[in-house]
């Protein structure tokens, strides 16, 4: 089935040897933006707020009636602006925190 048994070690060796992508390479080396976006905290942070936000729509879906949010109880509206400031927060301290901003394409999840 494998014509070179050889060759296909050295491939996978050298696949091995790439070093990694890691987006804080790309950021300031000073600066509170990317002191921010290169905590752990403010990952594990993102995590959670992505994890209630999926909870929320969920309670959003089951429970609100109205059709705009401007119409709804200030409640759903409290709870989905907390998640939209929280969200554009997040963006622009990372945004800030690249050197270069437009290597910011780089990173798939930005």
């Amino acid at each position: 089935v494998f014509t070179n048994s050889e060759s296909m070690k050295q491939k996978a060796r050298k696949a091995l040897l790439v070093p990694q992508f890691r987006v804080t390479d790309l950021y300031h080396t000073t600066g509170i933006a990317q002191k921010i976006a290169s905590s752990i905290w403010f990952e594990y942070l993102t995590f959670l707020m992505i994890f209630l936000n999926a909870i929320w729509i969920a309670i959003d879906v089951d429970l609100n009636t109205s059709p705009i949010l401007f119409e709804a109880h200030p409640v759903f509206q409290v709870g989905e602006n907390v998640f939209c400031i929280y969200f554009c927060w997040e963006l622009l301290t990372r945004f800030g925190a690249f050197k270069i901003k437009r290597t910011c394409l780089k990173d798939r999840w930005f």
